[in-house]
């Protein structure tokens, strides 16, 4: 059996602008890409490290 590679994160700090009237959504896809209302991040090269490999 293979053994499953997780990460959970922990928010430390947030921040919201209650005059901007636009929201969006993130949501953290777990190998180094990120999406916000629809758009995919790349984040790959900054979390290189704390990806687990074949990732």
């Amino acid at each position: 059996m293979e053994p499953y590679g997780i990460f959970i994160l922990q928010g430390t700090q947030a921040w919201m602008d209650l005059e901007r009237r636009e929201r969006r959504t993130f949501h953290a896809n777990g190998d180094g890409t990120f999406r916000v209302d629809g758009e995919t991040l790349c984040l790959r090269s900054l979390m290189e490290d704390k990806l687990p490999p074949g990732v």
